[in-house]
């Protein structure tokens, strides 16, 4: 029935005559976490006032925590309690820096970064209370995702320059981004932007934005490793970390801790043997959420969660002990079955399973692939209440790492308090159409609270796009699917008269998108640009799909990195464009003397048609010629 709607609304939006028009009823709140979100004006009676509203909600804060039953230990050490202190603190320092003064421009962003401290800890208290929606919010609501579906290019887009060697002028200098710094560290104002071209415009850098971006130039290959690095060591020396903390060991086996009942996707929380928190996932997110990390982090991303895909062979699930107190699934019968009645669509966990050894008891019952012995509980230094218990081995699956150095907060403003005069917010316009995501939005976007070893507190705020796996989709509404390999299109972007437009349907569009300028739009471009083969062939390997995949994966993203040299004019600067086999087509050995295609003309064959499809969609359940939608009957 809902498919049914989507397509209705489809078929009715195109007798839309002018898309772009249409596209004012997209001026709606569903796109925020906190619709009502109030930003004061920054003087001493408005700070006074938010010192005093923290504190009130501090306190119900820790009231609900005591209602709870938590420990004055885990009180403290509450993600939403560290925010409120560490907001109160910045604003008793706000407070003492206008007295009697005027603000500049420093003790401004401050304050925006603070109030987007508190626009995260309401978002997180929002997130803990809201009930989640799986079913249509309205029909108006649905038009308008229909009109930012259908609408491509149309819908999201940037202003086009006729010449970037221009001078942009003073009245276009008042809609570029605040807090820009040349390549000396000094700041540059509205009125020498004026002056400027929008290609130097471009070149300056959001300094002052390090809670989302590293300025710093590294290696783009280096800096996931590197932000392992720096997780693991803070995970080592932090409150309720452990000094033994090691990514690779915590990735050889898992506890299951609890099924996501109210996911979107299906999804369980773990536990590894350092007792620290893992999110374990399967669908047609399981790749494209490794690439993405990895890419957001390549091009300067500050934060991100440590994602991984693991293969067959590598997925290692440990369930609950039986008659376990917390009612944990202790068999996979009980897995299987908390699936079925948790409403996902088109998930059946036995896909997922790997299928040789599966032992059942006399009934028929599923119960895994075999119990923890001493043995295992050696092998992989597990607590002893596992010994007995049954484990499951997956084709594959991805995790990702809450990591406890890291204090989540809730959603991050991407449309609200300052995203609006961002470059790191405006320019992603140019990564998420890139990668075809088309769930940017609020919720998807997170704040932590990375702990600081020189204060031993928590009080570092990182904003980063948290949930990417909606990338590489197939953005009509009869699919809307992720990981589409075929639907990566080679060009992505189209120029109008006065506007470049992106081929990409999305659900959601930021406010700081609408903002985004072509001198925004030109800096990321720029950065995308700078990635050389290597990092692209980087990206498609970290995801796990089979080789003839990545290989076409790496191919279409050289091609949509081209396609911003020539829209940016970026080839004056001296980048060239790669070399690209539109028509790409590998050849296999098969049985036989037969020679098998995978990839054929650009295009990765059916299952029906190739072997190597064939025998990859048996690892990889959601599919890889075309990966299974949500939405199918």
């Amino acid at each position: 029935m809902l498919k049914k709607l989507f397509l209705f609304i489809l078929t009715m939006m195109v007798c839309f005559s002018c898309v772009s028009n249409a596209a004012a009823l997209m001026q709606s709140e569903e796109d925020k976490i906190v619709t009502n979100f109030k930003f004061l004006a920054l003087n001493e009676i408005n700070v006074k006032t938010l010192i005093s509203s923290i504190d009130g909600i501090k306190f119900q804060i820790v009231d609900e925590l005591q209602k709870k039953g938590k420990s004055s230990e885990k009180i403290n050490a509450d993600s939403n309690v560290l925010a409120c202190e560490l907001i109160k603190e910045r604003l008793v320092k706000l407070l003492a820096d206008i007295k009697g003064k005027d603000p500049n421009n420093d003790i401004y962003a401050s304050y925006v970064k603070t109030m987007r401290i508190w626009y995260s800890l309401e978002a997180s208290v929002v997130a803990e209370t809201m009930e989640q929606t799986k079913v249509s919010k309205g029909a108006m609501y649905l038009i308008k995702m229909a009109i930012r579906l259908l609408g491509k290019p149309f819908v999201v887009r940037i202003p086009s320059c006729g010449n970037p060697d221009e001078a942009i002028g003073a009245q276009n200098a008042l809609k570029e981004a605040a807090g820009l710094y040349d390549k000396n560290g000094k700041a540059i104002d509205r009125n020498a932007i004026a002056s400027m071209t929008h290609r130097q415009v471009s070149a300056l850098e959001p300094l002052k934005e390090s809670h989302v971006y590293r300025a710093s130039q590294i290696n783009p290959i280096q800096s996931f490793s590197n932000l392992e690095k720096e997780v693991t060591e803070l995970t080592r020396i932090c409150p309720g970390g452990d000094p033994n903390f090691d990514l690779e060991e915590a990735r050889s086996v898992f506890m299951l801790a609890e099924v996501k009942t109210t996911a979107t996707s299906p999804k369980i929380a773990v536990k590894d043997k350092f007792g620290f928190s893992w999110k374990m996932k399967w669908g047609n997110e399981v790749h494209t959420e490794i690439l993405a990390t990895r890419l957001y982090c390549a091009l300067g991303g500050r934060y991100a969660d440590l994602k991984y895909n693991l293969g067959a062979g590598k997925t290692l699930l440990v369930l609950a002990p039986e008659n376990n107190d917390e009612n944990i699934c202790s068999t996979l019968e009980e897995l299987v079955n908390a699936f079925k009645n948790n409403g996902i669509r088109n998930f059946k966990m036995m896909d997922w399973v790997a299928g040789e050894g599966l032992k059942k008891d006399s009934s028929g019952k599923l119960l895994g692939h075999g119990t923890v012995d001493e043995g295992f509980l050696k092998k992989y230094n597990i607590k002893k209440k596992y010994l007995g218990a049954w484990y499951v081995w997956f084709k594959e699956s991805s995790v990702s790492f809450n990591a406890p150095c890291a204090k989540r907060l809730g959603a991050a403003a991407f449309s609200d308090i300052g995203a609006l005069d961002s470059r790191t917010a405006r320019g992603s316009i140019i990564f998420n159409m890139f990668l075809m995501n088309f769930d940017a939005k609020d919720a998807n976007s997170k704040m932590v609270l990375l702990y600081n070893p020189a204060s031993s507190r928590f009080d570092i705020p990182i904003e980063y796009q948290h949930d990417l796996g909606c990338t590489l989709t197939a953005s009509v509404l009869e699919k809307l699917t992720a990981g589409e390999i075929n639907e990566l299109d080679w060009d992505w972007m189209a120029k109008f008269p006065g506007f470049i437009g992106f081929k990409v349907g999305v659900m959601y569009h930021p406010e700081a998108w609408k903002k985004a300028t072509y001198a925004d739009a030109m800096w990321m471009a720029r950065k995308m640009c700078s990635l050389d083969p290597a990092v692209f062939e980087w990206l498609a390997k970290e995801t796990g799909w089979p080789e003839f995949a990545q290989s076409l994966v790496v191919e279409r993203m050289k091609a949509r990195r081209n396609e911003l040299i020539d829209v940016f004019n970026l080839s004056s600067e001296g980048f060239k464009p790669f070399p690209i086999n539109r028509n790409l087509t590998i050849k296999v050995p098969a049985a036989a003397g037969v020679i098998d295609t995978p990839v054929l003309n650009g295009i990765i064959s059916p299952a029906s048609e190739s072997l190597s499809v064939r025998e990859a969609e048996a690892l990889h359940p959601e599919g890889i010629y075309k990966t299974t939608s949500r939405f199918d009957d």
